[in-house]
């Protein structure tokens, strides 16, 4: 049998000159070249655990010394070992006091009766290796938590079902405004008011994703973006959190949607002006011809009625074509005034006239939503029902505009013959497309559902977190 050829410095501490005899022959047997000291008393050992000049990867510790034994000894030895293995040998069989050893710190209980060089020799290679283990553990946990508490963001650990804080970062202790101790005495509810039970009563051991308010010591909210994930901490199932703060980014995403809402608000009075002064005064041009024409219907043959009713139609069409460019710019003065009902309403009734049946149940009546959700909840429905109208053939069509506590949605459902929604919305409609990003652009959510034969749906929910008001501070 070929012998282990690693160098293993030992201290065998027995007083009793046969079992060192039979150790040391056992140790030869399994190890090529054993560095192997003695000790036969408590005092020797301590000589030689504390002499520099020696380094022991494992101590060989018979429990019954001439000036020690026991417990006492047990501990001794341990606490002046740097960082060697201690393995116990006794004759003695105590199955309790076996595990009082190891809960002190003992790496393995032997008993000298059942010894044998296989079974020594396993013990310390065992021994050693789950020390290495337990060592790189230790340094990797290290280093976990130097990053914990040294990381820039906030970041917390809590217990997955009591919600209590067991460990915080420096970061969070600036954030929240309270002292390390404070934070270690309260719970997640204490910073997050509306916290569900269940966004942290998980199994999965997946990454979570959510945007909350959460409340400063001082008062201040502030929104903050949770990534937060399982983790085992000191045997107990908790979540690690990272909290940032985005409420500073928040503020300017929502000045940027104002001014976005405001540029285009004054885009569409712009527009406004140009139906009046130029629209208007070519339809009034086309009419008037029209009307000299008419008037004069018993000379349309001649030059003159001829080149007055070739310019009225010219008129006509530069017209056509003025409203096709500005159509799809417009929004109704309805939204501003009267609110989203009214408008979704209005528009239900212009197209009342074709064979289709119209549906729209809400529950905001007569609520004003923030004004670029209503903006962009009058796009949805303008370009579903255009869609319908254009490529469904429907014979019916319903609109939900549901608002709950955090969001609203708007869900248009029709029974038209169906389409396939991943061409629709990446090769044909440059607007659902449009849609689809302004509606992901506010944190919403955007779907289109259908199948061939049996209608379609699309439905938009939009935080109402990411609305905006028309004052600007």
């Amino acid at each position: 049998m070929q012998k282990d050829n690693k160098k293993y410095s030992i201290l065998i501490v027995e007083d009793n000159p046969g079992d060192v005899v039979l150790i040391s022959d056992y140790l030869e047997e399994e190890i090529a070249i054993p560095k192997l000291e003695v000790a036969e008393n408590y005092a020797q050992s301590r000589e030689f655990l504390l002499n520099e000049k020696y380094r022991f990867d494992v101590i060989l510790l018979d429990l019954s010394l001439p000036d020690s034994s026991g417990e006492a000894l047990v501990e001794e030895i341990i606490r002046i070992s740097k960082n060697a293995l201690v393995i116990v040998l006794t004759g003695y069989s105590n199955l309790d006091f076996g595990k009082k050893c190891l809960s002190l710190g003992a790496s393995d209980y032997l008993l000298k009766d059942s010894l044998s060089p296989t079974i020594l020799y396993k013990s310390i290679i065992y021994a050693i290796e789950r020390n290495g283990y337990l060592n790189q553990l230790k340094d990797s946990q290290r280093r976990y938590f130097d990053l914990f508490k040294l990381s820039p963001q906030p970041m917390w650990v809590c217990d997955t079902e009591s919600l209590k804080f067991l460990h915080v970062n420096n970061a969070a202790v600036e954030l929240y405004g309270y002292s390390k101790d404070e934070l270690l005495e309260m719970s997640i509810p204490d910073i997050i008011p509306d916290h569900q039970p269940s966004n942290y009563h998980t199994n999965e051991t997946s990454k979570v994703l959510r945007q909350t308010v959460h409340l400063k010591k001082n008062g201040d909210k502030i929104i903050v973006d949770e990534r937060s994930n399982n983790i085992d901490f000191n045997g107990e199932k908790a979540r690690v959190v990272l909290a940032i703060d985005i409420t500073e980014n928040r503020k300017l995403q929502e000045k940027l949607q104002l001014n976005t809402y405001l540029v285009e608000n004054r885009e569409r009075k712009r527009i406004s002006s140009t139906l009046h002064e130029g629209l208007q005064q070519t339809i009034l041009a086309s009419y008037m011809r029209f009307e000299f024409i008419k008037n004069n219907i018993s000379k349309i043959h001649e030059a003159k009625y001829t080149s007055r009713f070739t310019e009225a139609v010219t008129y006509l069409k530069e017209a056509i074509n003025q409203t096709r460019n500005l159509a799809h710019t417009i929004v109704p003065v309805q939204i501003e005034e009267e609110g989203i009902v009214f408008a979704i309403n209005d528009l239900i009734s212009k197209n009342s006239n074709l064979n289709v049946h119209y549906d729209f149940v809400e529950n905001i009546g007569d609520q004003k939503l923030p004004i670029n959700l209503e903006v962009l909840l009058y796009r949805i429905a303008q370009e579903g029902t255009n869609n319908i109208i254009k490529y469904a053939k429907a014979s019916s069509v319903q609109y939900h505009l549901m608002k709950n506590e955090v969001s609203v949605s708007l869900k248009i459902v029709d029974d038209g013959i169906g389409f396939d929604p991943i061409t629709i919305i990446n090769k044909t409609s440059y607007g659902l497309q449009s849609i689809k990003g302004r509606v992901e652009s506010l944190a919403g959510n955007f779907q289109i559902k259908s199948e061939l034969g049996k209608g379609s749906s699309i439905e938009a929910t939009l935080p109402l977190s990411s609305g905006i008001s028309l004052t600007n501070d």
